[in-house]
């Protein structure tokens, strides 16, 4: 009897074994086959993934275009902790007429795996925006003939406006999407509203209920039962977002990443959030305490449907911006992931309302 045990679970142990043998293959092939279909080939391109030292951090950094002399975009990503260096395939619309930057910020990503542990819980406003000006000076340094725009994205807007008024000779235009453009209260405030006009609108009783009766009018403190009731009543009027098994496969499949970096990637999500700079910096931040003037052109290219930084709190921040010009695009139907849902939709914005300002 103890034989035939043991004979069973022998053969259980090789299953599994080769399931995992299998799992490793059949991403090694993946991870190749994506290395053939991202690479650039074009004569003038570039095609760079490395570790850069700024501020003594080992940071990440990729470049890409299929034109190295093109205007470069430093993609900053959300989050904070959230990097997007791993999604290559949906940024390839960009790549044709941009060089494109990322850049997997201090605390997330590649950055974190090579630091190894958990973000730095001291990690504050001032030291990612001395990251973010130290990484475009050596931008400058490598590519002296290329203009510099900074592409804020959710947090890496609030990131990305600081940098630009900091140095506006570093950067030759500000473009922010998902633009974070009011404090949290005044957020969740407009949500609130938005979302019982819908509800109603729809006929949706049960979405009523919930908003009135089950999560009240704001403020919603975070991971409270009220913000959860809210998320839960927003789920038929959400817009378009890249799914888990969208994120899943892109990281496990990138040429790049290991399954160490993979790890790091969750432990910076969920640990920056502990940080002084979400905290104190990040979750009640009004973007109107950095300045409203700015040398450079702005544009701010937002989904219509963005539900998680609100695309009319958007347009009345840069109503009141200065700047030498500036532009307001919305693209309809689309939310707070347009620059990676719908990339194509975003290149499109950018070429029209920019390209004409940087003269090339």
């Amino acid at each position: 009897m103890i034989r035939y045990v043991v004979r069973g679970l022998g053969a259980l142990v090789l299953i599994v074994a080769l399931a995992i043998a299998g799992a490793f293959a059949w991403r090694a092939a993946l991870k190749h086959g994506n290395a053939e279909a991202f690479a650039i080939r074009s004569a003038n391109g570039v095609d760079e993934a490395r570790f850069v030292r700024i501020n003594g951090v080992d940071q990440w950094l990729t470049i890409r275009g299929q034109d190295r002399s093109n205007p470069m975009l430093l993609v900053l990503h959300g989050g904070p902790g959230s990097p997007e260096s791993y999604l290559t395939r949906y940024f390839r619309p960009l790549e044709r007429d941009w060089v494109v930057v990322q850049w997997d910020q201090r605390g997330g990503g590649k950055t974190l795996g090579r630091a190894g542990g958990s973000p730095d819980p001291n990690t504050d406003m001032a030291t990612m925006v001395s990251d973010g000006i130290a990484f475009s000076d050596y931008l400058h340094q490598r590519f002296p003939e290329n203009k510099l725009v900074v592409v804020g994205h959710s947090w890496g807007s609030i990131l990305g406006a600081r940098m630009a008024l900091a140095r506006p000779d570093l950067y030759a235009a500000y473009v922010g999407t998902g633009q974070v453009a009011a404090s949290a209260a005044s957020r969740q405030t407009w949500l609130y509203t938005y979302l019982l006009s819908r509800a109603q609108a729809a006929g949706d009783a049960k979405g009523v209920a919930e908003l009135r009766d089950e999560a009240g009018p704001p403020p919603w403190p975070d991971s409270s039962p009220a913000m959860m009731h809210m998320v839960h009543a927003a789920g038929p009027y959400l817009p378009p977002s890249l799914s888990y098994n969208d994120n899943a496969k892109a990281v496990l499949t990138d040429p790049n990443w290991s399954l160490a970096d993979v790890l790091a990637l969750q432990r910076g999500m969920t640990g920056m959030l502990q940080t002084h700079l979400w905290k104190r910096e990040v979750r009640d931040v009004d973007i109107t305490g950095a300045g409203e003037t700015f040398a450079m052109p702005v544009v701010v290219i937002q989904g219509g449907s963005d539900l998680t930084t609100p695309t009319p709190l958007a347009r009345a921040w840069l109503d009141r911006v200065q700047a030498p010009a500036k532009a307001f695009v919305v693209v309809p139907g689309q939310g707070h992931e347009l620059l990676t849902v719908d990339n194509a939709a975003f290149t499109q914005a950018l070429d029209a309302n920019l390209r004409p300002l940087l003269g090339r």
